[in-house]
């Protein structure tokens, strides 16, 4: 009998290849799994050194800045900062780039391998302010960045320090010359200050040989007027033979640019490189009964010579009911039914601020608007026999609602107020022939019997009618770029879902007021409830950024 036998075999050349291939592959990846691993701890070693040397260096300079009162900063070289304290002590602060060490008073670290200092940069803010004695008033920002090449990231010196623009002194910080002038203005060496605030000397000191801090010998010629313009003072003092000298510019500024209605884009242009408070009010609607304006603000940073749209709604008065500048609806009166002419009206026109200029109603244009304040719908003026009826007000995110009159027949869908995704509906009746609300315009009327929505982001619907029952137009909506709850076009006008807008300009501190409540008034100086009237806009100077 002939035995059964399993035959065996050895690999192939082809599954020695393969196998041997599959080995490298495993090998290869935990290869790169152990180095990515030990560099992970090297790196978070590496970084945890450097915050730790970065602490250090920022608490021994903000411990002085906290507890003492800052005098004089000054350089004294490009890799040099002096500060004196009002204690009479002073610190110096030091970059040896070639050894790499900071110095700062009696502590001196060494920078780890691989790391370097830039360049010491010193910008200066100061908050334009009305009358004087207001504290910590302006800012000095101070950064030393510290870099490794082995790992990203800055591990330098951060430090934004506030201050008394009338008491503290920044001179010669600019770190391609030094200085031995031993001269001193305190605030700045080019003032800022608004039309409505009368000049005050922050003051000057100087220090003589031992350090002590002198007034005595100090020569001002010159003046500071209450009108626009650019003002010079001189200072002199003479020690030891020596004649020192300093000079301070004072610009005297509007503060505020006010914007009133004139059918137009007007334009402005930013004086300084700062923040501006922007502060718009919608129109109210057409006739004694419209909806009032919203309010909306926001503070935004602008170039120098950076321009501004400014576009300020319309409000029509009784008997006017064409088409309110702005995005404000037209009405279409009854002339021929007694007792109903010119009793429906036009809506209010948005008040807005655009990033270009162009036709009010030019797409591209609508689209470039970063902050909206809306106009208030169309009212009813009523009749012998019906009550006058409000238009919706001018909203925050969504515009008000239009209203009805009391009916004990057919029944009027109201009109309602643009959102920020859609126009406000036109309301319905056996009467209604309206148009909803569109993108920066309120419905307009079609047939009689009709008031007109508001402008805003989104117009307000057109009022319903029916055979006994009529209605007033719905308000508009608001809009602020970077607003939390706005909806953004993009470039070709659909809602991007975010509230930035597309060209980068966003607002701060934003404030949405519909015009059912309290707000500022910048024409009278006080809150009123909406706002009445035409639609404004203001424009105010925050802070100068150097």
């Amino acid at each position: 009998m002939l035995n059964n036998h399993k035959w065996k075999r050895g690999f192939t050349v082809v599954e020695l290849v393969v196998s041997f291939a599959l080995v490298m592959v495993v090998a290869y990846f935990l290869f790169n799994l152990l180095y990515s691993l030990k560099n992970l701890a090297v790196d978070s070693g590496l970084k945890t050194e450097l915050l730790q040397k970065q602490a250090l260096m920022v608490r021994e300079l903000e411990n002085d800045l906290e507890n003492k009162k800052l005098v004089l900063a000054t350089n004294c070289g490009k890799y040099c900062l002096d500060f004196l304290y009002d204690d009479s002590t002073s610190r110096r602060l030091e970059l040896d780039t070639e050894n790499n060490y900071f110095r700062y008073g009696k502590l001196a670290i060494k920078l780890l391998d691989g790391s370097s200092f830039g360049d010491i940069d010193v910008s200066n803010e100061q908050v334009i302010t009305t009358g004087g004695g207001i504290k910590n008033d302006s800012m000095i920002h101070i950064k030393i960045p510290i870099t490794n090449k082995l790992v990203e990231g800055d591990y330098g010196i951060n430090i934004v320090y506030q201050y008394n623009s009338n008491e503290v002194s920044f001179n010669d910080l600019i770190f391609n010359t030094v200085s031995d002038n031993i001269l001193y203005l305190k605030g700045s060496q080019d003032m800022i200050i608004s039309t409505d605030e009368p000049y005050q000397e922050p003051g000057y000191f100087w220090l003589d040989s031992s350090g002590t801090q002198r007034t005595d010998g100090v020569t001002v010629s010159g003046s500071v007027g209450t009108e626009e313009g650019a003002y010079t003072l001189n200072y002199q003092v003479t020690y030891n033979g020596s004649t020192y000298t300093r000079t301070r510019k004072v610009t005297v500024q509007n503060k505020s640019y006010d914007f009133d209605f004139v059918r137009s884009a007007q334009i402005f242009e930013a004086p300084y490189k700062g923040t501006y408070k922007i502060e718009l009010w919608g129109a109210q609607g057409g006739g004694t009964y419209g909806g009032a304006g919203a309010y909306t603000s926001g503070n935004i940073t602008l170039n120098q010579g950076e321009k501004l749209y400014i576009y300020v709604g319309e409000h029509k008065n009784n008997g006017d009911i064409s088409a309110a500048f702005n995005g404000g609806g037209a009405a279409l009166a009854e002339s021929s039914v007694a007792g109903y002419s010119n009793r429906f009206h036009s809506g209010g026109g948005a008040t807005d601020v655009r990033v270009s200029g162009g036709a009010w109603d030019n797409a591209t244009s609508l689209r470039n608007r970063i902050m909206v304040a809306a106009g208030g719908g169309g009212g009813y003026s009523g009749t012998a026999s019906q009550s006058a009826i409000y238009g919706g007000a001018g909203g925050a995110l969504t515009g008000l609602s239009g209203r009805k009159s009391p009916s004990t027949a057919e029944d009027v869908e109201v009109a309602t107020g643009g959102t920020q995704t859609a126009g406000g509906k036109a309301g319905t009746g056996t009467s209604s022939n309206g148009f909803d609300g569109a993108f920066g315009m309120g419905g307009t009327a079609s047939k009689q019997f009709l008031s007109a929505g508001g402008g805003g982001y989104y117009g307000g619907g057109t009022s319903g009618a029916s055979t006994l029952t009529v209605g007033s137009g719905a308000g508009g909506s608001s809009f602020i770029s970077g607003y939390t709850g706005c909806n953004s076009v993009d470039s070709s006008g659909n809602p991007s879902g975010s509230a930035n807008h597309y060209s980068g300009k966003v607002f701060t501190n934003g404030v949405m007021i519909d015009g059912t409540n309290l707000m500022p008034n910048a024409r009278y100086g006080y809150e009123t409830l909406g706002n009445e009237g035409n639609g404004y806009a203001r424009i105010t100077l925050v802070s100068i950024q150097n």
